[in-house]
């Protein structure tokens, strides 16, 4: 009777012991601030708001962390690759890809341009985004790899005489300058030909030849975008400056037809292998990365604030060996589940939670998600931190976030 008891008062142990675990798991841990930036407070600010204004869109992505694990570079070049002798007649001729910064870099414009090319003779199929720079640090990294084009000497005419002239983008720009001469070539050939459909339908045009606005993701031709990957000059024409591929793509959904409140934040991100192999020294093995979404949380307007994952075009298999390489937070998880309630851990926010939705369990290690660095400004009554998902995949995984009160 005895023995019966302690195996009982054991399994009751080890049941409660789960429990808190379970508890403390679902626990958000905030610290007190004194304020937060004019940036952060951004995103309190209107889809329209927003919308018509390319320098705010872009601060708010630029609040965006990315990270890839492969970032830096070792080869200096990469080049088409085609059958035979061509290739090193290609390499001879300096037809290739030069490496601008060893170390991949995060980019913020807003797109002047987008075009689908494909390219039967090269296995292309580049989906680009010229993208102008309002922000200095991205306004000096685009300035940074136009001298390299100046340094290589190559370029049409018209870059030529600029050259000469010393006027931007080969100088730094005043006050008038038009900064259209900034534009970056945003370059990626995405995945493979399969995913193509329901990229088209989900993410973005890849198959129709429609305009931007058309898409229910974007809200004018001109969307602020986020990219990120290496920045190099692209040899093969005048080598201009590119980010090419872009392996992480973000930026806010601010479509006015859609139903949701002008006030929801819904965010598009994608991770990217380029789908040609042009750049294969470039990108080794899965893309194994993260990124990280900013939310405001208005304890004022409700007490909890609704989160959305929902999944769109992704790999069937993510890589759950490669992804401890991404240096996980303590507090990342799989997304094993639809629906999940998180309670803030601080004295002030008792009964304050984040309820997480997703729109289909996804049991595998190579993908998984956590809430970072929440923030609490008393005086605003503002709670402010990080959506994190981290995967690894060896073609793609896309998704929309959605932050709602």
């Amino acid at each position: 009777m005895q023995k019966n008891i302690c195996i009982l008062l054991a399994i009751a142990c080890f049941c409660f012991s789960l429990n808190s675990q379970a508890q403390k798991n679902n626990e958000l841990p905030v610290q007190t601030i004194t304020a937060l930036s004019p940036h952060w407070l951004a995103l309190q600010q209107t889809k329209d708001s927003i919308q018509n204004n390319d320098v705010l869109n872009e601060q708010i992505l630029d609040l965006v962390q990315v990270l890839i694990v492969d970032s830096v570079m070792t080869k200096k070049t990469q080049r088409h690759r085609v059958a035979g002798k061509a290739t090193m007649l290609i390499e001879l001729l300096g037809f290739n890809w030069r490496v601008i910064e060893t170390e991949k870099q995060k980019y913020i414009g807003t797109s002047s341009r987008w075009t689908g090319i494909p390219n039967e003779l090269f296995k292309e199929y580049d989906l680009n985004f010229d993208i102008v720079p309002h922000l200095d640090p991205y306004i000096n990294l685009a300035h940074q790899g136009y001298l390299a084009q100046k340094k290589i000497n190559k370029g049409t005419c018209k870059q030529r005489k600029a050259f000469k002239k010393n006027s931007p983008p080969y100088t730094l720009p005043n006050d008038d300058t038009d900064l259209q001469v900034y534009k970056v070539h945003c370059e990626l050939t995405p995945a493979t030909p399969e995913y193509w459909p329901a990229l088209d339908t989900l993410f973005y045009p890849t198959l129709t030849k429609n305009e931007l606005e058309e898409h229910h993701n974007f809200s004018s031709n001109a969307p602020s975008i986020g990219m990120y990957g290496p920045f190099v000059s692209d040899c093969n024409h005048s080598c201009h400056p590119e980010i090419h591929p872009y392996e992480w793509i973000w930026w806010l959904n601010l479509d006015k037809n859609q139903s949701i409140d002008r006030e929801v934040k819904q965010w598009i991100v994608g991770l990217f292998t380029d789908g040609s192999y042009r750049l294969r020294d470039w990108q080794q093995g899965p893309r194994s990365g993260s990124i990280e979404i900013p939310f405001v949380f208005e304890l004022n307007k409700s007490d909890s604030l609704l989160v959305h994952i929902k999944h769109l075009v992704h790999n069937e298999t993510f890589d759950g060996s490669s992804i401890a390489k991404v240096n996980l937070p303590n507090q990342a998880e799989k997304m094993n589940y639809t629906e999940k309630t998180y309670t803030l851990k601080h004295p002030q926010l008792e009964g304050k939670i984040i309820q997480l939705t997703t729109n289909k369990m996804i049991d595998q290690e190579g993908l998984q998600m956590a809430f970072k660095n929440l923030d609490y400004d008393e005086n605003k009554q503002l709670i402010s931190g990080y959506l994190y998902l981290a995967a690894s995949v060896s073609h793609l995984y896309t998704a929309e976030i959605t932050f709602k009160q």
